[in-house]
């Protein structure tokens, strides 16, 4: 691994075994613009954008797209925050909620050969965790690096997604502790390769969206991100995901919990058309989010 990554490669051992991680060999020119869609809410959207500057040295910049802040207090955070954070710009949307357009925009904006999807309702929980995408994001056979998201009580809410789970996608391991005893399946400790990763934090190289195109507008809500995903492994791009990257995550709370019918209904297409997710064991339950075998 030296040999071929240099000093891009680490291998340690841990409870789960010997794991290895390796990211680009240059990152002398790296710049990731951090793409963050928000409507008010303050309470989420500063603790993200602190949480940022205070745990990341590299060259990063923040895009803010303001999708209709009506409130006085955000309008009057929105116009001083570049004074506060130089590295940061407001791209003003008002307009219908859509991520994937509202994601497409930030893109358009952004100066960055990397970028980074991140929802305003997701918190910093370690350090340098916007290189450690970085890094990974810029290998030539990537697609999507995404990270270990937890509730706030510390349980899973993302370790990857399972294409195929109850018919549609899914994340694996949702509601339990990231260091609980064995698995029948890899631990959500240990690095790998998988078919998606949650748009609530989502790298790509910008040489990647050029190769396989931004986000499909068509979804208006979810499953953008996945779509997104599948296409770059069809590509012929890996998708990784990383658990040394930890944030948290107040799940969509910033918009309402009710996901539409049409964005399930595509997405449950797209599944169906296979093949089966190539990174989890088809022994296992598809319906369980947790890998047990079938009932």
């Amino acid at each position: 691994m030296r040999d071929c990554y240099g000093d891009a490669a680490a291998v340690r051992e841990t409870r789960d075994g010997w794991t290895c991680s390796f990211g680009s060999r240059d990152t002398g020119s790296r710049k990731v613009s951090i793409i963050i869609p928000t409507r008010d809410r303050l309470d989420l959207l500063v603790p993200c954008i602190e949480g940022i500057h205070a745990t990341n040295q590299g060259s990063f910049e923040c895009i803010i797209i303001d999708n209709g802040s009506v409130a006085p207090e955000t309008k009057r955070w929105l116009a001083g925050a570049p004074t506060e954070f130089p590295a940061l710009q407001v791209v003003e949307a008002p307009e219908p909620f859509n991520w994937s357009r509202l994601n497409n925009l930030g893109m358009r904006h952004a100066e960055g050969n990397v970028f980074l999807f991140l929802n305003n309702d997701t918190e910093a929980a370690c350090e340098g965790w916007v290189d450690r995408l970085a890094d990974v994001a810029l290998r030539p056979d990537v697609g999507t690096v995404g990270g270990l998201l937890l509730y706030p009580d510390g349980l899973i809410q993302h370790a990857g997604v399972v294409t195929g789970f109850g018919g549609c996608a899914d994340h694996i391991y949702v509601g339990t502790h990231p260091d609980a005893g064995e698995h029948m399946f890899v631990p959500p400790t240990v690095p790998r390769n998988v078919s998606a990763v949650t748009g609530a934090c989502l790298a790509v190289a910008r040489s990647a969206v050029d190769a396989i195109g931004g986000f499909d507008e068509g979804y208006r809500v979810i499953g953008s991100d996945v779509e997104f995903c599948i296409r770059a492994m069809r590509a012929g791009r890996r998708n990784v995901y990383l658990p040394d990257v930890r944030l948290l995550h107040h799940e969509s709370q910033s918009r309402t919990k009710r996901d539409p019918a049409a964005d399930i209904e595509r997405l449950r297409a797209l599944v169906a058309q296979g093949p089966s997710d190539p990174y989890f064991n088809p022994k296992l339950s598809m319906v369980s989010l947790y890998p047990s075998y079938p009932v």
